[in-house]
C-alpha cells in the first residue's frame, strides 16, 4: 500500500500534466482560431478594398475623352491628362495659360469648309481632330503616342480658333474677355489702362509668338506672363484686331493724347545742340 500510495500520486500528476496540456492546447487552438479569423476579417476587408478599387476603375474608365485611351505602354502625364467628364474644350480654355482662347463652338469644328486646308498642316490630324471633338478612339495610344496627339490637338485648335475670331460670334465672345480686361491692359502711361488684344504678326504656324495690341497708342507689346509668351501668334491671326474694331466702333478709344515729356526733349535737344555749337565757335 505504501508503495501504490506514489503511483496514484503520479497518475494524478500524469492527469493534473494531461489537464494542462489539454489546457494549454485548447489556449493555442482558441488563439489560432481567433488569428485566424482576424486574418479572415483582413481578407475580406482587402477584397472589399480590392472590389470598390475595381469598381472606382471601371467608372473612370467609362467616361470616353480621358486618358482610358492609353495603353499598357504607361499613363499620361498630369500636363496632358484630360479631367474626367469634362469636354476636351472646355478642359483646353479653363487651363492656365489659355486665357487668350474663347470656346469655339461644336458646330463650327464640324463643318469640314472651315478647317479646309488644315490636314496638311496638322500632323495626325484625325487624331487630333477627334480628341477635340471627344470620340472615342478604336484603338489605344501609347504615352508617348498620347503626348504627340494631344500637342498635335492643341495645334489645331489654335488655328481653328484663328478662323473662328474672325466671325461675328467669335468676335462677340472675344470682346467679352476685352471688356472684362482679359487680356491685360497697355504698360504706357498715357493709355491710362487701356485693354489690348491678341495679335499674330504672322498667320503661319511657328513663325512669331503671340503680342499685344494697344488700339490707344497703336503699339505693340510683349504679354507680361510667360504662360502667354509661349503661345503661337497664328492662333490668333494678324487681322484679328483691326476687325475687331470695325465690329465695335463704340469700343475705340480716343484719339492717342500727345505726351508732354516729348516737347521737352526737343527743348533740351535745341539747347544741347546751341551749346555744342557754341563750344565750337568759340576761339581756343
Amino acid at each position: 500500500e505504501d508503495a501504490e500510495a506514489p503511483e496514484g500520486q503520479g497518475e494524478e500528476e500524469e492527469e493534473e500534466e494531461e489537464g494542462e496540456e489539454v489546457a494549454t492546447s485548447s489556449d493555442s487552438s482558441a488563439a489560432s482560431s481567433s488569428d485566424s479569423g482576424q486574418n479572415e476579417n483582413k481578407s475580406s476587408s482587402s477584397n472589399s478594398s480590392s472590389s470598390t478599387s475595381s469598381n472606382t476603375s471601371s467608372s473612370g474608365s467609362g467616361s470616353g475623352s480621358t486618358a482610358a485611351h492609353v495603353s499598357e505602354g504607361g499613363s499620361a502625364t498630369a500636363e496632358d491628362e484630360e479631367d474626367e467628364g469634362t469636354p476636351w474644350i472646355q478642359w483646353f480654355v479653363r487651363r492656365k495659360g489659355n486665357e487668350f482662347f474663347c470656346e469655339v463652338d461644336t458646330d463650327f469644328i464640324e463643318d469640314d469648309f472651315n478647317l479646309h486646308g488644315l490636314d496638311a498642316v496638322v500632323p495626325n490630324y484625325e487624331y487630333a481632330l477627334e480628341r477635340i471633338l471627344d470620340i472615342e478612339q478604336e484603338e489605344p495610344l501609347t504615352r508617348e503616342e498620347y503626348r504627340v496627339v494631344s500637342r498635335n490637338a492643341r495645334m489645331l485648335y489654335g488655328l481653328v480658333h484663328a478662323r473662328f475670331i474672325t466671325t461675328s460670334r467669335g468676335i462677340s465672345l472675344m470682346g467679352q474677355k476685352y471688356l472684362q480686361g482679359e487680356f491685360g491692359v497697355c504698360p504706357r502711361l498715357y493709355c491710362r489702362g487701356q485693354p489690348v488684344l491678341p495679335l499674330g504678326m504672322s498667320d503661319v504656324y511657328g513663325q512669331q509668338q503671340v503680342k499685344l495690341y494697344c488700339p490707344c497708342c497703336e503699339d505693340v507689346f510683349y504679354p507680361r506672363s510667360h504662360r502667354h509668351v509661349r503661345l503661337d501668334g497664328a492662333y490668333f491671326g494678324s487681322s484679328f484686331p483691326h476687325l475687331f474694331m470695325m465690329q465695335f466702333p463704340e469700343l475705340m478709344p480716343p484719339q492717342r493724347p500727345t505726351p508732354k515729356y516729348t516737347l521737352l526733349c526737343s527743348h533740351l535737344q535745341t539747347c544741347i545742340h546751341q551749346v555744342c555749337c557754341a563750344d565750337l565757335q568759340t576761339p581756343s
